[in-house]
């Protein structure tokens, strides 16, 4: 239930809310049950070695058992009647795309070693940031 106050015509508007509204007490806490959600039943019912940070999912599988796992979480998410942007999809392996870093595998096996960096566009998007701060002498 949402409630607003109309100053022009002095009273209030009630409306039902069918979504989570942005900047709701309750909004992050609730947005982040279905995430919880999957990847308790994932790590539960099909012993898939996932984690999430909101809507994003990373798999911590074994290179022989990738296909696998990613194959059963589809399954799972599908039979719940979840959807996710397929663009994001990436099959887990030595190099992972996610939230605006990579993570480089390919040195564990021989070092015990992950490389994380930024992604390129994040790195353009910081220079771009800088340049502008310098020009304008400012902040904002």
């Amino acid at each position: 239930m949402l409630w607003v106050w109309l100053v022009g015509r002095q009273r209030t508007v009630y409306c039902i809310a069918y979504v989570l509204l942005f900047g709701e007490a309750g909004s992050v806490l609730q947005f982040n049950r279905l995430s919880t959600f999957l990847v308790a039943a994932a790590r539960r019912l099909l012993a898939i070695p996932v984690q999430a940070y909101f809507d994003d999912f990373r798999f911590m599988a074994t290179a022989e058992c990738a296909r696998s796992d990613w194959r059963h979480f589809q399954r799972l998410v599908d039979w719940l009647g979840v959807f996710f942007d397929p663009k994001k999809d990436q099959l887990h392996g030595p190099l992972v795309s996610m939230l605006g870093n990579v993570e480089d595998y390919t040195l564990v096996p021989s070092r015990g070693i992950v490389v994380l960096s930024a992604k390129q566009s994040r790195v353009e998007d910081i220079k771009q940031s800088i340049i502008a701060i310098l020009r304008d002498k400012s902040l904002h």
